[in-house]
């Protein structure tokens, strides 16, 4: 007896609308292409697991609520007005409840920035000439927030403590960089790049 093959395309489709429809009908819960995660969980039959839809985390609160940037905004300034509340004193709200927070260095030549839009964390430096373009994004998800929360953390006091310095890199460009791989760049160059340290000690 031969059987209808189907292309591999069609067969994983197919399979997916079976799980989908018959095997959880009541939660939705679907395989998500090859790495097989859950997908669209309602968190109620799998409640350990960490809940994803279609390849970008769907996001759930402990309480069962979908973590939305309301909610995701509000843990961010929660910590910082706890652990850094020199952010806090200037704040921008904007329309979608994501927030914008900037601290000026000392002298005032630069300044860190945070920001929350699409539900993470990013973090930068503004340069003297206003870029905000050096900065980095700090993916949050309900399980580990913590964990990006302490990434923050590190990334502030490395720049407070001068681990972490701007400077105009060979193409006269403002970026950031780790003072000590700076000091090696330099040595091997025998060049000194200019560079403003958070709290404006100059070399």
């Amino acid at each position: 007896m031969k059987f209808l093959q189907l292309p591999s395309t069609l067969k994983s489709r197919f399979a997916k609308l079976l799980l989908e429809m018959w095997v959880f009908p009541w939660t939705g819960v679907w395989l998500c292409g090859k790495v097989g995660r859950l997908c669209k969980t309602d968190n109620v039959l799998f409640p350990k697991a960490r809940s994803y839809h279609c390849g970008k985390v769907w996001k759930i609160c402990q309480n069962g609520t979908e973590m939305n940037q309301k909610i995701f905004s509000d843990k961010v300034m929660q910590f910082l007005t706890i652990e850094f509340p020199e952010f806090v004193q200037k704040v921008t709200y904007q329309n979608d409840d994501s927030f914008d927070c900037e601290l000026d260095n000392p002298s005032g030549q630069f300044s860190m920035w945070i920001a929350t839009y699409n539900e993470e964390i990013t973090f930068g430096l503004k340069s003297p000439n206003g870029a905000t373009d050096i900065h980095t994004h700090v993916s949050c998800y309900e399980e580990d927030i913590d964990d990006c929360l302490t990434t923050l953390t590190k990334l502030i006091i490395e720049v407070k403590s001068n681990k972490v310095v701007m400077y105009k890199n060979e193409y006269n460009l403002y970026d950031w960089i780790d003072v000590n791989r700076l000091a090696q760049i330099e040595n091997k160059r025998q060049k000194i790049f200019e560079k403003i340290l958070w709290d404006d000690k100059k070399t």
